[in-house]
């Protein structure tokens, strides 16, 4: 069973962005969280961002879910987002620098997740916002400078994937 101290979630900066050649609703992401090297993300955020909303933003990324082809091009992580219906807000930060960690108490700060999660592992996980928050267990999630929140309103409880 899979706890939110197994997640790696770091704060990245989007530094690129491109449409995905084989699908109308995705982007390719390069996103910076100060590891060896850029991840490259599949997002589903076309129909929600322009490209141009989305450069420059610092976002939640989910590092160490286990790589994935997303209709012929690998993702190595995901960007984390409420959805709300049709709406979807990605978690954002503002004064936190890429690679930071994301955490909801000491424990988690203090966690060191190694191994790779999958997808279905990361479902049973209920994140959700709560007045422009995201929570998990009662808890907000944060950095060492900030709370997280959401970019755009959604409902309470709207879930996060």
């Amino acid at each position: 069973m899979t706890h939110f101290n197994d997640l790696d979630l770091r704060i990245g900066k989007v530094i690129g962005a491109k449409d995905h050649p084989n699908a109308d609703k995705l982007y390719i992401l390069l996103v910076d969280i100060k590891k060896e090297k850029e991840l490259q993300l599949v997002a589903g955020l076309k129909k929600h961002y322009k490209k141009e909303e989305i450069l420059g933003k610092k976002v939640v990324v989910f590092a160490n879910l286990q790589s994935t082809v997303l209709r012929g091009i690998e993702s190595f992580g995901m960007v984390l987002a409420a959805v709300d219906e049709d709406n979807v807000a990605l978690l954002t930060v503002k004064k936190s620098n890429p690679g930071d960690r994301v955490f909801i108490d000491e424990a988690s700060k203090k966690s060191k997740p190694i191994h790779k999660i999958l997808f279905e592992d990361w479902k049973h996980l209920k994140l959700y916002v709560s007045d422009g928050h995201v929570v998990f267990d009662g808890k907000v999630l944060k950095t060492e400078k900030e709370d997280v929140l959401v970019d755009k309103k959604v409902r309470n409880g709207a879930p996060i994937q």
